[in-house]
């Protein structure tokens, strides 16, 4: 298991049971009755305000009491979009602490059709910074973009982070290998033991969906932190065009994850029905998916 401290020298060179849950194995007089606080956390700038409010107004409905805070960062929200975030129930509002100068800046990365450019800001390297600021915070997060929607409760799924320490899901549609930059390659892959630097560069390694991280602090040091290092050099999240796929598909973060999840074995779970362990010898299944057809009465959500 790789140590963050390995990504600081790399910085230096490196249904509920009737509906979205539904539980079986329960245990007579288990926990599985006491709900644990919900803690969220998400990020956006005023393009995606309105984002942000159907995705706060989700999570209170179908999680109600349960939730004990809303964390959303502020990458760029106008004054009257901060107040009116601020007086929605469980937001707390935060500020990236001390971030590189590129955290926040815009760059173009790619063509959503012609003549129409894509923009991202700071290449994504604000993501990292925003989990590790998070769970200063909180003991545990369920972190989500903010175009993430939200179909019902998601105790389970708190109870399978708190359990298992992390809940990533899979980006279906990639790997590693077409979305990695040469710069990534040269600076952290080719510096990896060997066996690893198979897996990275063929195609049978896959992507995570970054967009969506269950984290407690059991996996801080070995996987967020090393991704939060990388931040001290904009290289490693800049789409410069060398990915496999072409300009617009460097991916930023979510190959830098994806990387240190593998390194991590940590598991990663398809779209679809989803088990969660409770612990205890308790499970659950869970069902969430990209693809809009693939949704149904029993999802949980959206990503």
């Amino acid at each position: 298991m790789l140590n963050w401290r390995c990504g600081l020298v790399l910085l230096a060179v490196s249904f509920r049971v009737s509906s979205a849950e539904l539980a079986v194995d329960i245990a007579p007089n288990s926990t599985i009755n006491d709900p644990p606080a919900q803690y969220y956390c998400t990020a956006a700038d005023s393009k995606f305000y309105e984002k942000v409010v159907q995705l706060v107004q989700g999570i209170n409905q179908h999680n109600g009491e349960q939730v004990a805070k809303i964390l959303v960062f502020d990458l760029g929200f106008t004054k009257a979009q901060r107040q009116a975030l601020a007086q929605l129930p469980k937001v707390a509002l935060r500020q990236i602490t001390n971030p590189h100068p590129a955290v926040l800046t815009m760059f173009k990365t790619g063509l959503i059709k012609p003549g129409l450019n894509r923009y991202v800001r700071g290449w994504f390297m604000w993501k990292p910074l925003v989990l590790k600021q998070a769970l200063d915070e909180c003991p545990y997060i369920f972190y989500i973009d903010s175009a993430i929607e939200i179909y019902g409760p998601l105790t389970n799924l708190f109870r399978h982070i708190i359990q298992q320490g992390y809940f990533l899901v899979a980006c279906d549609c990639s790997s590693v290998q077409e979305r990695v930059t040469h710069y990534v390659k040269t600076h952290l892959i080719n510096k990896l033991d060997p066996t690893y630097k198979e897996l990275f560069l063929t195609g049978d390694c896959g992507l995570l969906s970054a967009g969506v991280q269950g984290l407690s602090r059991q996996y801080l040091e070995q996987y967020l932190l090393p991704v939060v290092a990388l931040t001290q050099e904009p290289k490693f999240f800049a789409d410069d065009g060398t990915a496999q796929l072409g300009f617009g598909a460097g991916r930023h973060d979510q190959v830098l994850f994806s990387i240190y999840a593998h390194l991590n074995r940590m598991q990663i779970h398809q779209s679809g029905w989803m088990d969660l362990e409770l612990g205890g010898g308790q499970r659950a299944k869970m069902h969430a998916h990209w693809h809009r057809k693939e949704l149904h009465s029993q999802s949980a959500f959206k990503y």
